[in-house]
């Protein structure tokens, strides 16, 4: 049996022992309905990826609006602390150590200790753990989406709209559910004003100036079906630099692949090497347009307000197309799509493949005039 085959059967099995033993353990220990106006103290339990957290900053900007006197404390990974504090969303970030019982009681006694008036799990997926701290937390009203049974868990839940709705609509429809209106789902997110000295210093030692035309381009994907071949994107910045200052970012794990498609490159690659979000943040900024994949670096530009040009293979497009009017995206509309899978199940990966170096060129002329 496979893993794909595995996980149907656990879910399958899971939903009703969660609906069975759950059920049984509330009936001896009813929650208080929320009373909106004594809410003092919000745990938001984070995704753990980019983009989810950028989709989620309407929502959170939402609930600090509605309860504009409580504290929001964010339960998250390492990296998504640093999204949050750098971008203001919530007031105090407790770090989430993973997998593991140790750490899961560890943290569960943590936030025991904190007596959060309302928890707000953003989790969209099947993933127990979140729920199961939500459950546990001693809070007097919890929120979460019912993902596979995962309602049982919550005081109140939310079903998930899945393939058929974008992320940060469904995102939305958390905070929707404690009645907190919401005047937009896009995300529009602030760069600290404050001169990155980093990021400056990198721009002079390469002599690129603040009137100059600058075209970041980043490779990363999360799945293989996401990354638009190294050679194409070798390719399309050495058509780009005969026009304007092409710069290739390396961050996190992404990094060989910046560095492997610069000694593609038949021209002399500019390679910039982010450090922290606050430094991709600063480094964004100061480009005219950035080019990528389907990413959360992309969410994260275009929440930013940088004009994007980026590649959509078999990615659900109503789901995780940026939001924006400075986006383009480049895609091919192909029988297979969406698959939305990790590898290629006819092993042709034509979805990426057939976007040319022509299109994404053409693209990125629109986005920017280039002389």
């Amino acid at each position: 049996m496979n893993r794909e085959n595995l996980r149907t059967v656990y879910l399958v099995v899971r939903r009703p022992i969660l609906k069975i033993a759950f059920r049984f353990v509330r009936a001896g220990n009813r929650r208080l309905r929320l009373d909106h106006g004594k809410v003092g103290k919000i745990l938001i339990i984070c995704q753990p990826r980019l983009g989810d957290n950028v989709l989620s900053q309407p929502a959170l900007g939402a609930l600090r609006s509605w309860y504009d006197k409580a504290e929001l404390v964010g339960l998250c990974n390492k990296y998504v602390r640093e999204f949050l504090l750098e971008t203001g969303v919530v007031d105090r970030a407790v770090l989430d150590p993973g997998r593991g019982l140790r750490s899961f009681l560890g943290t569960i006694r943590r936030l025991r200790q904190e007596r959060f008036d309302l928890t707000v799990d953003f989790t969209t997926d099947f993933t127990l753990r979140p729920a199961l701290i939500a459950f546990f937390s001693n809070s007097k009203h919890t929120v979460g989406f019912d993902t596979q049974g995962r309602g049982v868990l919550f005081d109140n839940f939310v079903r998930p709209v899945g393939r058929i709705g974008h992320k940060a609509v469904e995102l939305w429809g958390i905070v929707e559910s404690l009645g907190v209106t919401i005047p937009s789902t896009v995300p529009a997110l602030k760069a600290s004003d404050r001169i990155c000295k980093e990021v400056e210093a990198f721009f002079q030692k390469e002599n690129i100036g603040r009137n100059d035309v600058v075209i970041a381009l980043q490779p990363s994907g999360h799945y293989p079906t996401q990354r638009w071949p190294a050679r194409n994107f070798a390719a399309l910045a050495d058509l780009l630099s005969r026009k304007a200052k092409v710069v290739l970012l390396a961050a996190d794990a992404d990094g060989k692949r910046a560095h492997e498609i610069g000694e593609l490159m038949r021209s002399e690659p500019r390679i910039y090497h982010s450090e922290s979000l606050g430094t991709l943040m600063a480094f964004l900024k100061r480009c005219t347009v950035f080019v990528c994949n389907n990413s959360g670096t992309l969410h994260l530009a275009a929440a930013l307000g940088v004009p994007t040009v980026s590649t959509m293979g078999p990615t659900i497009p109503e789901r995780w197309w940026p939001l924006g009017d400075r986006n383009i995206v480049v895609r091919k509309n192909l029988p297979c799509m969406p698959c939305n899978s990790g590898i290629c199940r006819i092993k042709t990966h034509d979805c990426m493949n057939l976007i040319s170096v022509d299109d994404m060129l053409g693209a990125v002329g629109k986005a920017v005039q280039l002389r």
